[in-house]
């Protein structure tokens, strides 16, 4: 019985190791911000960006101005590309936005391209955001 325990805590501490590779943090790091989005929150966004990024608050001040603009926003995005070398990377993805502001919807399709690196609060987007 004690041989069966040890071997259900080892299988459980592989399965949870081998979730944290670094794509899939990048994963979620991507899910993280189209949550931010969805729900027009511009403090959770933030935490997405690198605070190095460049011109990064007069980003966020863009964004959160943009979101107030609008009424509903719902983003669908294909599989993310990534190219990952140790801490850094380049993610790419196809992205649909619909977007509703006072009625009229608005559809966006796009190829987006986003770096990343990993910082000591996680990984974090360095480039790309327009």
């Amino acid at each position: 019985m004690l041989r069966f325990r040890a071997y259900l805590i080892i299988l459980t501490l592989l399965s949870l190791n081998a979730c944290s590779t670094p794509e899939h943090e990048i994963k979620n790091l991507l899910d993280k911000r189209w949550n931010a989005l969805q729900s027009k929150n511009i403090n959770f966004y933030s935490e997405c960006i690198s605070d190095d990024y460049p011109e990064r608050e007069k980003i966020l001040l863009n964004i959160e101005s943009y979101l107030k603009k609008v009424d509903r926003i719902s983003l669908i995005s294909s599989e993310p590309v990534i190219y990952r070398e140790g801490d850094s990377g380049t993610v790419f993805q196809k992205v649909r936005i619909r977007i509703e502001i006072d009625g009229e919807v608005k559809d966006l399709n796009t190829m987006e391209k986003l770096t990343v690196r990993k910082t000591k609060n996680g990984w974090r987007i360095t480039g790309g955001i327009k």
